[in-house]
């Protein structure tokens, strides 16, 4: 309110502008100032308040307002309907202490629109005021930086109404590019993260494809150790069940051989016991 009104102009406006000018209502993070400017305006308002000049620019508005204006009599009237419609719709209230019932009929002006029209009263007052107001904060900002600085403050704030909203949907413009921005650089990262994870988990599948990979052939070639030495114990056994089988068998021809001799002998014995016989 008065905040974006300090540095805009030093030109006559009209009633119907200054109104305008009085309702714009900007939050201060869509204001266009930097944080120097921004604490210039807050010692101002400090100063202005200090001096004086908020109380009696109030004091100025609230006169206006209740000697005996239009405003303040259709509120009075308004207000006498509201509480006769009350009293009319709950006949209780007038039995009530003064202060339960004063309560309760303010609890229904409070939710009724009444006293939307005295807002808007006050505020036609207050932007009769304003040109005033511009007036005394120009000339404590004149007091605090002088007069050259003054001037060139005021005339850098000559700004149209149209150029400052338009300054205004610039600065909510580039807010806007800077979020749409921001979240693009965020999905950015969240894609490539991602990606690095699903990068990662392939990696380990590999890893863990060549581990098992290995372990086979490890297992393979244990089991195939293993059986090459069954085959050779195998072989050797085989061999030395046939040179057993070869002695076993030179044994027996042996042994046949010299029950063969054996054998002769007893025959040879028998016949020359034979022979000695018959020549005796």
């Amino acid at each position: 309110m008065a905040t974006s009104d300090i540095e805009m102009t030093g030109t006559k406006r009209s009633g119907e502008e200054i109104g305008n000018v009085y309702r714009k209502k900007f939050k201060a993070s869509e204001l266009p100032i930097s944080p120097g400017q921004r604490a210039a305006i807050d010692n101002l308002l400090y100063s202005f308040k200090k001096k004086g000049g908020f109380d009696a620019a109030r004091k100025k508005i609230w006169a206006e307002f209740n000697n005996d204006s239009e405003a303040k009599k259709s509120f009075i009237v308004s207000l006498i309907e509201m509480a006769e419609s009350e009293i009319e719709r709950d006949p209780s209230l007038l039995s009530r202490e003064r202060g339960k019932a004063a309560t309760l009929i303010e609890g229904a002006v409070d939710r009724s629109d009444l006293y939307k029209s005295v807002e808007n009263a006050i505020d036609a007052l207050s932007a009769n005021c304003l040109e005033e107001i511009l007036d005394t904060l120009r000339s404590i900002r004149r007091q605090e930086v002088g007069e050259e600085i003054a001037t060139a403050e005021q005339r850098k704030g000559n700004t149209t109404d149209e150029e400052y909203a338009r300054l205004v949907e610039a600065k909510r413009q580039e807010r806007e590019e800077a979020r749409l921005k921001e979240l693009e650089m965020k999905k950015k990262l969240e894609e490539e993260r991602a990606k690095a994870e699903a990068e990662e988990r392939q990696r380990q599948r590999e890893l863990r494809r060549q581990q098992k990979e290995a372990e086979r052939k490890e297992r393979e070639e244990r089991e195939e150790k293993r059986r090459v030495e069954r085959e050779k114990r195998r072989e050797e056994e085989r061999k030395l069940e046939e040179q057993r089988e070869k002695e076993r068998e030179e044994r027996r021809r042996r042994r046949d051989e010299e029950e063969r001799e054996h054998r002769e002998r007893r025959r040879e014995e028998r016949e020359r016991e034979r022979g000695e016989r018959k020549r005796t």
